[in-house]
């Protein structure tokens, strides 16, 4: 007996265009995602100075922890959301947004030294920087998107 295969270049050239369709179609979801939590992070990052929301950054599996940025203070007094420091942090992160991948696994990181003690001790942040009276960090932000598969960097 003697089956005869016809048209398995076509096939092959039929399921590969529709893999990079599928995978296209992932990443540009992926990308809003990172966006879409990056930017509730940043926005509603506690204020005072600014330096806190503009050192907010995304890097991927290979990229090292960024340097930390000196904000320069103006006054008046800032706020959650007020825009110079949050629009400093999301224009940063648009090039590596852009470079994602479906596949390439993001971290959101923060290399100034007082984020931690601020998720710790919410009762020393003014009223303003609060969200129903928590403050907006690492696991506020794990809280809200996750699925339990979120590693926060100091448990």
């Amino acid at each position: 007996m003697v089956i005869k295969v016809t048209n398995l270049r076509e096939f092959q050239k039929g399921t590969a265009a529709a893999k990079a369709r599928l995978e296209g179609t992932v990443t540009a979801k992926y990308k809003k995602f990172v966006t879409r939590v990056f930017t509730d992070l940043v926005t509603h990052s506690p204020q005072w100075s600014g330096e806190l929301a503009a050192n907010w950054s995304v890097i991927t599996t290979h990229q090292g922890v960024p340097s930390r940025q000196y904000w320069k203070y103006e006054p008046p007094v800032r706020q959650m959301g007020d825009k110079e420091a949050v629009n400093f942090a999301l224009e940063g992160s648009k090039p590596v947004i852009a470079s994602l991948r479906w596949n390439v696994k993001v971290s959101f990181v923060n290399p100034t030294p007082y984020s931690s003690e601020l998720e710790a001790h919410p009762e020393k942040l003014r009223p303003v920087n609060l969200v129903d009276g928590q403050v907006v960090l690492a696991r506020y932000i794990a809280q809200k998107y996750s699925r339990g598969n979120v590693k926060l960097n100091n448990e």
